[in-house]
């Protein structure tokens, strides 16, 4: 049975979908957050290499969640139903990434066409006082032009304005 708990965090709704084995409410604290905007390699990956042989490497928007289960039984399974966390951003946030960005970055589906991805990794299950990490990442664009990557890094300001929004609302 699935039981999503709902923790606000710079003026975000996250939402986790919590796979449990019995009835009661699961507990959860959160240990540590942090919000980013980072063009990093070694935590983004990246596109591959222009026509021009440039390394194309994402500037994301980056999430970072430590959770713990506060609980006396497990949360999530391995395989079949995994511990997952998704962000469901209120309509200031959803505005700030339409004007900066152009779509909603949190919206899976506007990703479609882009060459853009977005993605996250996460502890699939935390056994009882288990602390977990939790990564949620949301591709802005990329620096420089290529054939197979429709969307460029907005400016600096506009990147500024987009992280400014996020602490606004905490």
């Amino acid at each position: 049975m699935k039981k999503p708990i709902y923790i606000y965090i710079f003026g975000l709704m996250i939402l986790f979908s919590i796979s449990c084995s019995s009835e009661t409410e699961q507990s959860i604290e959160l240990i540590d957050s942090k919000v980013e905007i980072i063009s990093d390699k070694e935590r983004l990956g990246s596109y591959g290499f222009n026509e021009e042989g440039i390394e194309l490497i994402p500037t994301s928007l980056y999430y970072e969640f430590s959770l713990k289960n506060d609980d006396k039984v497990k949360i999530g399974e391995l395989v079949n139903d995994p511990l997952k966390i998704e962000i469901e951003p209120n309509d200031t946030l959803i505005n700030a990434s339409n004007e900066v960005i152009g779509f909603n970055v949190f919206n899976p589906f506007y990703y479609n066409n882009t060459g853009l991805g977005y993605g996250g990794s996460s502890t699939p299950v935390l056994k009882p006082g288990e602390e977990g990490q939790f990564i949620l990442t949301f591709d802005l664009g990329v620096s420089h032009e290529n054939n197979h990557i429709k969307v460029m890094v907005p400016p600096v300001e506009n990147l500024k304005f987009l992280r400014t929004m996020h602490w606004m609302l905490h």
